[in-house]
């Protein structure tokens, strides 16, 4: 739970070794009571089985980056998948955005102090609506490394309807789902390691048809390359015979546009068991070249390498 303006005069230290406030909650109806049961099993079954980094979580973050609240601390951030491509719209650098995250949303803050010693959680869950307008919404919670909640300093457990984190929220971020999201510059790439390969995997399973090369079309040679592509070559032909290089970049050529070529410049690998591949995905929110060496097994020679471009 981020704030850059928070300014208040009692806190807590453990609290503020993890960059979060905390006194008296709200009160709590017996629905809210209810809702708050069903968030707390929640969250335990994610923390506890570290389910946060199961195929059911996206982590927004491509490294630990230093904490805007305590630059001795890192963070990772990880968000339930089905609402991770709107918590990626949220930048703390910028306001706007309008955002609005599902209900059931998790969004796990895992907090590293500057030994890289893992110390903390902090946790958010979308409520149904009514439950804390204050907040946004959110069911906050404040948890040591073991997965129990921490408390404040009357002994009330740091989870539920938290003021300090729902007026922090509120105070600079109502007009972004009161998220406070992860930097632009070093979010992970929108697409999961499942997703990269969900789109590279079946070109990579035609490559050993290739031979025959079915389902690929010859577009040139150039510099000991022989490059192949699964779309309308014609644009591709005009860009390796005018600037000696492939574009996918190129607004014309379509999503999934995917070219393979023989490369006898790789060291220790031949060209009959390997190939460079690079793949246009595509959508309304953005633009990404998944680029790399493949064995025609599929696996990796050297990792697969991401670009988004405008």
């Amino acid at each position: 739970m981020q704030n850059k303006t928070l300014n208040i005069v009692t806190m807590l230290s453990s609290l503020i070794v993890i960059g979060c406030t905390s006194s008296t909650s709200t009160s709590t109806s017996s629905t809210d009571a209810t809702q708050e049961k069903l968030i707390l099993d929640m969250i335990d079954d994610c923390l506890s089985l570290q389910k946060y980094e199961s195929e059911d979580y996206t982590k927004i973050n491509a490294d630990a980056y230093t904490s805007e609240l305590n630059s001795d601390n890192s963070i990772d951030v990880y968000v339930s998948n089905f609402a991770a491509d709107v918590f990626r719209r949220v930048d703390p650098n910028s306001t706007g955005s309008g955002v609005e995250l599902p209900i059931n949303s998790v969004i796990v803050r895992k907090v590293w102090d500057q030994n890289h010693y893992f110390n903390a959680y902090t946790v958010m869950v979308k409520a149904p609506q009514g439950y804390y307008p204050d907040g946004g919404d959110f069911f906050y919670g404040v948890l040591n490394s073991d997965g129990t909640f921490q408390k404040d300093e009357n002994g009330k457990f740091l989870q539920g309807k938290i003021t300090e984190c729902g007026d922090c929220h509120r105070s600079t971020r109502s007009d972004d789902g009161f998220l406070f999201g992860v930097p632009t510059a070093v979010q992970s790439s929108k697409f999961s390691s499942i997703q990269i390969a969900a789109a590279i995997q079946p070109k990579i399973e035609q490559l050993a048809l290739f031979e025959n090369a079915e389902g690929w079309n010859f577009i040139g040679e150039l510099n000991d390359r022989e490059y192949w592509s699964n779309k309308d070559q014609s644009i591709l032909k005009q860009q390796l015979t005018t600037t000696g290089e492939i574009d996918l970049t190129d607004e014309k050529l379509p999503n999934g546009t995917t070219v393979i070529a023989i490369d006898n410049n790789i060291a220790n690998v031949t060209p009959e068991n390997a190939v460079w591949l690079q793949v246009k995905q595509s959508d309304e929110n953005s633009n990404t070249l998944f680029s790399g060496y493949f064995y025609k097994d599929g696996t990796s020679v050297n990792g697969i390498q991401e670009e988004t471009f405008k």
